[in-house]
């Protein structure tokens, strides 16, 4: 590259950036100006004086991720496999292996995995860490590029090797990519007509199946005889704001579901219930919730135990209450960037404290002779590197006492304590 053109891509990048971040005219302008002539300056050392040739799109891409990596957990740079693939995953389907990443502990680790997935038939687990991904290190790359390296080619296979809790050795999984169509709600009716309503991800539309699915038991036409509703929002990541809004609705009369603090937080956008369509406000309403219950879920359920509409229980949930939007840079790439944080109708803060329930109920993994058990723990918002901080400055206090759990010998213990619970509130409200 010749050195007019070199000095014309650093001119253009300076111009670019001035443009866009010299705003305003306050006391910060001199600083502002004086290091982006400094990222200019680095600009031209490089492309005049290292020993290699280099593409100047790789600089610039590099310096967008930098920028980011300043910032919160969850904001970040799209590059173009990762933006087009954000864009179909709130429409309900997706290819790849179907998990979902953070980085914890300078390790890539498995926040949840989505049901019915490549990654759930072939046995991972939330909490494994991902150590090699085709017999290659993972560490320390950075996690958008290891998302993209699990991505790959639809019908190709992805071998990934994980670490374990308690497990010695690594763990090797060969995974092949599949098109994962999520289906939204999933429902079992129990003998004691109680109904399970299964919540698998907020994606555009699943507050019509909800609806739906309630319709075809609870109508007057219908001839079964439901005492009561559970729903199942955990290992719920969450997905689009509308439809937990619209969820909350179908049991809520009127009100603000969640309030959005941005940078003026004298000013809180509020999201309210729209009157419309049938709405249950009556039916004996449980939300069954753990460490893996994010973001969406928190919303619908931070709503539901404000305005008491629904007995919460479970583990404490994820806690993420940030706020954030897919910004287009160009048609190939984007930026996923937090712009503000969720309250919930009480003004309650759910960043990295979670929505606490009204009766702790927690999971147990059993061992091979149903006798001794393990407490499930989960990763939960304010572990994660650059998390946001609760400004309320709330304790998070830890209860040990495990008499005091709602304990059921079962496979699925949190599940049947929860519906032991939903028919007791059935059973007082007649």
């Amino acid at each position: 590259m010749g050195q007019k053109k070199r000095t014309f891509f650093s001119f253009i990048i300076f111009c670019s950036l001035l443009s866009f971040l010299a705003r305003g005219e306050s006391a910060s302008d001199n600083d502002r100006f004086r290091f982006l002539e400094l990222f200019s300056k680095v600009i031209n050392l490089i492309e005049t004086q290292y020993y290699q040739e280099v593409k100047i799109k790789g600089l610039v891409e590099g310096a967008i991720k930098g920028m980011l990596d300043v910032l919160d957990a969850h904001s970040t740079y799209l590059p173009e496999e990762l933006y087009s693939q954000m864009k179909i995953d709130t429409q309900g389907e997706f290819f790849g292996i179907g998990v979902e990443v953070i980085i914890k502990d300078n390790a890539i680790m498995i926040l949840s995995v989505m049901e019915g997935s490549p990654a759930m038939k072939a046995g991972l687990k939330a909490q494994d860490k991902i150590i090699k991904i085709n017999n290659e290190n993972v560490f320390p790359k950075k996690l958008e590029d290891v998302l993209i390296k699990m991505k790959g080619k639809l019908g190709e296979s992805v071998s990934v090797s994980i670490k374990r809790e308690e497990v010695d050795k690594l763990l090797d999984f060969k995974i092949k990519r599949e098109v994962v169509k999520i289906d939204p709600v999933k429902e079992i009716l129990t003998k004691d007509g109680l109904l399970v309503v299964k919540i698998h991800h907020f994606q555009k539309g699943v507050s019509e199946e909800l609806q739906k699915t309630l319709k075809n038991y609870l109508s007057k036409k219908s001839s079964k005889k439901i005492k009561g509703v559970l729903l199942d929002l955990r290992n719920n990541p969450g997905g689009l704001l509308d439809e937990a809004v619209k969820m909350a609705a179908i049991f809520i009369e009127e009100g603000a579901v969640v309030h959005i603090e941005g940078k003026d937080s004298s000013n809180l956008e509020a999201r309210y219930i729209v009157r419309r369509g049938e709405k249950y406000l009556t039916i004996p309403l449980v939300a069954l919730i753990n460490g893996s219950s994010a973001s969406a879920s928190e919303i619908l359920v931070g709503a539901l135990q404000d305005y008491e509409r629904a007995t919460v229980v479970g583990s404490r949930s994820f806690g993420k209450g940030t706020v954030q939007t897919l910004v287009e840079l160009n048609e190939k790439s984007g930026l996923k960037l937090t712009v503000a944080q969720y309250l919930t109708p009480k003004k309650r803060r759910i960043q990295a404290r979670g929505i606490i329930p009204d009766i702790e109920l927690d999971q147990f993994e059993l061992t091979n002779d149903d006798i001794q058990k393990k407490k499930q723990t989960f990763l939960r918002e304010e572990d994660l590197r650059k998390h946001l901080e609760n400004k309320d400055k709330v304790v998070i206090e830890k209860n040990e006492e495990e008499d005091k759990k709602f304990i059921i010998d079962k496979r699925d213990l949190q599940l049947h304590g929860a519906l032991a619970i939903l028919k007791a509130v059935s059973q007082q409200e007649k």
